[in-house]
């Protein structure tokens, strides 16, 4: 980690810590809204683990991987096209990564498919995500559902035992 430029890697490493650490403070005050502090979490993490990732020696470090954790939660917590999004940016900043890389000479060699099937991996962890939590959010609907159905029969039944004419006796086998 770092050992192609500490100097970046270790102002990387701080600045990021520290950001990560000060953004408990937004969203314990629920300001700005919980969703526009969930884009700037995840675009800080596409662009800092990018940083690091570049600082460490590019795409075959593996550091890339990381993304893929920020991708699948801000996808599971966004809805919809938010989710392509990231996923497309953060392959934009992985392609880019690399063509500079190799536009200055920095690295000795170039990792284009290794970038390629990273982003590729961001996209099916998006699309994945986003399709379990659809789900996820269909099935809390259902359970409310069921659960005001039950509350509901439950009030019928109590409405029929109050307004019954004659009574009910219930015995076992013993009498």
């Amino acid at each position: 980690l770092g050992s192609h430029s500490p100097g970046l890697f270790a102002l990387v490493g701080v600045s990021y810590f520290g950001l990560v650490a000060a953004s408990g403070i937004p969203l314990y005050l629920r300001t700005p809204n919980p969703q526009k502090q969930s884009y700037l979490l995840v675009y800080l993490d596409i662009f800092a683990i990018t940083l690091l990732m570049h600082a460490s020696g590019g795409v075959t470090t593996g550091l890339g991987m990381l993304l893929v954790i920020s991708i699948a939660f801000g996808s599971a917590v966004m809805r919809g096209r938010t989710a392509l999004a990231f996923a497309a940016i953060a392959t934009f900043c992985i392609l880019g990564e690399q063509l500079y890389s190799q536009i200055k000479g920095i690295f000795e060699t170039t990792a284009y498919t290794q970038a390629g099937i990273l982003g590729a991996s961001f996209f099916a962890m998006a699309i994945l995500a986003d399709a379990l939590a659809r789900n996820l959010r269909e099935s809390e609907k259902l359970a409310s559902q069921r659960e005001l159905d039950m509350a509901n029969l439950e009030q019928l039944n109590e409405h029929i035992i109050q307004h019954m004419q004659a009574g009910i006796i219930v015995v076992d086998i013993h009498d």
